[in-house]
This record gives structure tokens, C-alpha cells and sequence, in this order.
């Protein structure tokens, strides 16, 4: 009786009153109709323009010119015969870090961390370039992977540690992909960077909240000392030719779930141009 009532009702209102007699009837099936009329096109937008990227690079303290950031970047791309549409490299440019309030750069810095470790935390930085400053900060916060121990033969990433032979049946791509193509084996890599080796050291644990709050009177830290950078001056000729000010050194973040790219974006750079 109640559905036949209201099926009556629907045909003698006209007009604005119908209308609103609809939107008060159905208003929760229309509710849910358009979350899930909101969710479908939200999920489709995004599967559309949602991008995966080849390597997350960031550029921290580290200004290069026009030619030398292309070298940096697209370049690599070209060179190591990447072409697919979620094979680019990602820059992060204009990253400041200062700890001297007189900087010019002093400004940018909080800005700079709030984006570094929102980056770190989503998995969307792999590797940085960085002076020395950035370079102590990235070690001692525990950002860094050991080169040292990452770079070792039996510790390369396992995508990378079968290069095929030059002259296999594999493909130059492939070959290029895998550590091999035009730029080498990837397992003579450590022996070739070793003069870059840096180390630094990473804070496990210190006072710092307590000589914060004054309940301590000196600063006191515990650390553990490892090669977390490469200068890349000592080792590659495409810095080293583009006459920088200052160090650049080279890290790899240690939550990268790419560092296998990473490692050949190293090798890469060691290359003579």
C-alpha cells in the first residue's frame, strides 16, 4: 500500500516538487550511487595517468647547468636503450639543506625536509647527488646504503648479478639492462669506484631530546662508521670535466626497492663521456 501511496503521489506532484520529493525519497540510494559513481572514476583517472618510474633521482645542494643535468638524466635513459613509457628518470631538483642560518639557502631547508622524507617514506627516492653537507646529514639520519658492503660482488642486487656474455644470444637491450651492453660487466664496478669510497658515520641513538630538555649537560651519541657515499669527482669524468665547486657524492638511499637500477646508473656515470 505504502509503495502504491507513493507511486500516486509521484504522479500528481510536477515540476521543483517532484524533484524534491525524489532527492528526499531516494536520498541514501542517491548517496551511495554517487560514492560509488566517485570511487569508479577516481580509480580510472588514476590507472590512466598513474606513473612508475625507471629511477628516482634528487639533486641536494647540487645545481648543474642545463647540459650537465640532460648528461644526468635523459641521457642515461637514451643511452642504456630505455624507451617504454615508465622508463624515465624522475628528477627532484632545487633540494636546499643548510644548517647556517646565514645561507642563502637556510630558507628552503625545512621545506627541502618535509619533500626528502616524504620521498623516503613512499619509496620515491632512490639515489643522490649531494654536496658534503647533505651528504652528513643523508649518513648520519640513516638514509644511506653501504656502498661498500652493496658494491661487493657476492652482494650485488640479483637482477644484476647475471650479466650475459658479450657475444650471448641475448639481445643488446637486454644486455644493456642487465649490467653488460655498452658500458661493461657490472661486477668490475667496485674495483672501479673503490678510490671514491667515503665514509661516514650513522647516529643509532643519541641525547639530543634530553640536552634538550636540560636534563643532560653534553652531547653523547652512539655510531657505527661505513662507506655511504662515492665522490664522484675522484671517479667520474663526467663530473669531474664539468669543473663543479665543491665535492659531489653519490648515495644510495637504503630503502630503494630500486637499487639494482640504481647500481647501474653508477656505472653509468663512471663511464667516459
Amino acid at each position: 500500500m505504502k509503495g502504491r501511496a507513493s507511486s500516486s503521489l509521484l504522479r500528481e506532484l510536477k515540476g521543483r516538487k517532484k524533484l524534491q520529493y525524489l532527492l528526499d525519497y531516494y536520498k541514501f540510494p542517491l548517496f551511495l550511487a554517487g560514492v560509488f559513481l566517485y570511487f569508479v572514476i577516481w580509480f580510472s583517472v588514476r590507472s590512466l595517468t598513474h606513473k612508475e618510474y625507471l629511477l628516482y633521482l634528487g639533486f641536494v645542494n647540487f645545481a648543474p647547468s642545463e647540459t650537465l643535468t640532460e648528461e644526468l638524466t635523459e641521457n642515461y635513459r637514451r643511452e642504456m636503450g630505455y624507451k617504454g613509457r615508465n622508463e624515465s628518470v624522475l628528477l627532484q631538483n632545487n633540494l636546499f639543506l643548510s644548517s647556517d642560518e646565514n645561507s642563502e639557502y637556510h630558507p628552503y631547508t625545512y621545506a627541502t625536509k618535509i619533500r626528502i622524507l616524504g620521498s623516503i617514506d613512499a619509496e620515491q627516492l632512490d639515489l643522490v647527488l649531494m654536496d658534503e653537507e647533505a651528504f652528513d646529514a643523508f649518513s648520519q639520519n640513516g638514509y644511506l646504503t653501504d656502498l661498500k658492503a652493496l658494491l661487493s660482488d657476492g652482494a650485488l642486487p640479483g637482477s644484476i648479478q647475471a650479466a650475459p656474455e658479450v657475444g650471448s644470444s641475448t639481445g643488446s637491450a637486454d644486455r644493456e639492462r642487465d649490467g653488460g651492453g655498452p658500458y661493461g660487466d657490472i661486477h668490475g664496478l667496485y674495483d672501479a669506484v673503490q678510490a671514491g669510497f667515503r665514509k661516514n658515520i650513522l647516529i643509532k641513538e643519541d641525547n639530543s631530546v634530553d640536552l634538550l630538555l636540560g636534563n643532560e649537560s653534553e652531547y653523547s651519541a652512539v655510531t657505527a662508521e661505513a662507506v655511504y657515499g662515492i665522490d664522484l669527482s675522484a671517479v667520474s669524468a663526467k663530473i669531474r670535466d664539468a669543473e663543479l665547486n665543491g665535492t659531489v657524492y653519490l648515495g644510495i638511499i637504503e630503502n630503494s626497492p630500486r637499487k639494482a637500477e640504481a647500481v647501474k646508473y653508477l656505472n653509468y656515470l663512471i663511464q667516459e663521456p
